[in-house]
């Protein structure tokens, strides 16, 4: 068994949420939605779930966040989504203050109807799931196209932050990302030092494979406690915090991690007993229509690994517990960085096969409605070596 599927890494993450989250008392919060100009009370103000690791509280009307940061912003792409998609289902930003009237950053946003997916996934049929994800993908590609920036970054950095404001390139992010992540990996000495050197290395001689990229405005964190119901339909995508401007096919991560592993983005909360072991394979077939395009580079799935140990490196990075730490170093160094170049046996290697077969049918909607459902027969994908 996984150190991660262990009821003590369980409590190690919900104890990590719980000194890493800002807390803040309701009283304090209603005191700057007053100074924003919003009449709320503290009865009616109550702390969202552990999981954000900024402060984030519900009323009936309004979602506000509020971040204590003096040097970072956190939230500018909300803002622009709510502003450039007037007519999608995404959030809907109130009010955006950066230290002007308050002590914070404080993003109010219309609370969408209905609830998150993430409580009913589990317990939805295919059918009602396959709806829904059809439609979040729909906003997805549609956002991918909101030209923000030419810069590679994530978006508040290049939006907010003058010393900080993008790269050229997206091997210059990736970059940037590893000089980040390798000095905080190295002070911890008892993790295999040998193995991350290796892992680096091979790393660093793929990062030519983003040369050419094209930015992109993805939603880098997409998953089901990002999707707003209500009955099974989509009502908004939600948390857009953690937009990158980066190519398309970065939002892959997080969506292939919410099909095949879903059970990774509420580690640490009461909802992982409902998705441990959980996947949710009958949703490639509309990943694969979606991303199409993308699915033509005989790269992708290289291109893929790569960013996939750049993304674990970074938690690695962050130290939220030590014994996932030196799993991970081995799933790394054994599974996910082949001598040989063939990256058909990694993680992402498997996912892209299995995302590129032809996978039964493909329900296709056409402005929120069910229009036709295509069945076609199975294909295969043959990776390239990487050599």
């Amino acid at each position: 068994m996984s150190y991660t599927e262990s009821e003590a890494y369980q409590q190690e993450i919900a104890d990590q949420y719980k000194e890493r989250n800002l807390e803040m008392p309701t009283t304090e919060v209603t005191k700057i939605m007053a100074s924003l100009g919003f009449d709320v009370s503290p009865e009616e103000t109550q702390e969202a779930e552990a999981g954000n690791m900024n402060a984030t509280f519900l009323t009936d009307s309004y979602v506000i966040k509020i971040s204590n940061s003096s040097t970072k912003t956190a939230y500018s792409a909300n803002t622009i989504v709510s502003e450039q998609l007037p007519d999608m289902k995404v959030v809907r930003v109130l009010k955006h203050d950066i230290r002007e009237y308050t002590d914070y950053e404080v993003l109010v946003m219309e609370r969408a109807p209905g609830e998150a997916w993430l409580p009913h996934m589990p317990t939805m049929t295919e059918e009602e799931n396959k709806r829904l994800f059809a439609e979040v993908l729909e906003v997805t590609k549609v956002s991918n196209k909101i030209n923000a920036t030419e810069k590679f970054g994530w978006l508040t950095d290049i939006l907010d932050d003058e010393d900080n404001n993008g790269f050229d390139t997206y091997r210059e992010q990736l970059e940037a990302r590893l000089e980040a992540y390798i000095p905080k990996i190295q002070l911890q000495e008892d993790l295999d030092q040998a193995a991350i050197s290796e892992i680096i290395t091979y790393v660093e001689a793929r990062l030519h494979l983003f040369d050419s990229a094209t930015p992109n405005f993805v939603h880098t964190d997409l998953h089901m406690g990002n999707v707003m119901q209500q009955n099974g339909k989509l009502t908004a995508v939600i948390d857009w915090d953690s937009v990158q401007s980066v190519p398309s096919y970065a939002g892959l991560i997080s969506l292939t991690g919410l099909i095949d592993n879903p059970g990774q983005f509420v580690e640490g909360t009461p909802d992982y007993p409902a998705y441990k072991g959980k996947q949710f394979e009958y949703l490639y077939p509309e990943l694969k229509q979606a991303y199409a395009d993308e699915l033509e580079d005989k790269q992708l799935a290289e291109k893929l690994n790569v960013m996939g140990v750049v993304e674990a490196l970074m938690w690695m990075s962050e130290d939220w517990s030590r014994e996932w730490n030196k799993e991970m170093v081995t799933n790394l160094s054994t599974k996910e960085t082949p001598k040989d170049g063939d990256v058909s046996g990694t993680h992402f290697g498997k996912i892209v096969q299995k995302i590129s077969r032809e996978m039964g049918s493909v329900t296709i909607y056409a402005d929120g409605k069910f229009t036709a459902e295509v069945v076609r027969p199975q294909s295969y994908l043959k990776l390239p070596s990487g050599k």
